[in-house]
């Protein structure tokens, strides 16, 4: 992702003004995002990162998400849609962020017999398992 961002960057910089570029730099960064998490996980319910970590998603049926489980569970990072406002909409950003993050960790917590977080429950019951 962040080639991609410095490959956009440097693109939308040298051709939109540069309102504009905040806004385009922010929908298709965070449409990029949540469609790499969405076809990842209702492909084979891995990331790369949940590859490294040796966890992968599961759908209520227990294999992969579909891929409307997927863009649901990841559609908090929508909250990335903030940075297109003009002059704070990278503290905006980066507040929401870490606001869902705190969230999704209290709400798993919090619930003691599945362990899944609001995301989880959002999706339909989606849930993450340690692989071998």
């Amino acid at each position: 992702m962040a080639i991609v961002y410095f490959v956009l960057t440097i693109i939308t910089a040298f051709t939109l003004p540069n309102l504009l570029e905040n806004v385009v730099d922010a929908i298709i960064l965070t449409a990029l995002y949540i469609g790499y998490l969405a076809f990842m996980e209702s492909n084979s319910g891995k990331t790369l990162g949940k590859m490294i970590m040796k966890i992968e998603v599961r759908g209520p049926n227990g294999g992969p998400p579909t891929m409307e489980q997927a863009v649901k569970r990841n559609a908090y990072f929508g909250a990335a849609l903030l940075g297109a406002i003009p002059f704070v909409g990278w503290i905006l950003q980066f507040i929401a962020m870490v606001g869902v993050i705190i969230y999704i960790i209290v709400s798993i917590n919090n619930n003691d017999q599945t362990r899944q977080g609001w995301h989880d429950e959002f999706a339909g019951g989606t849930w993450v398992l340690k692989t071998a």
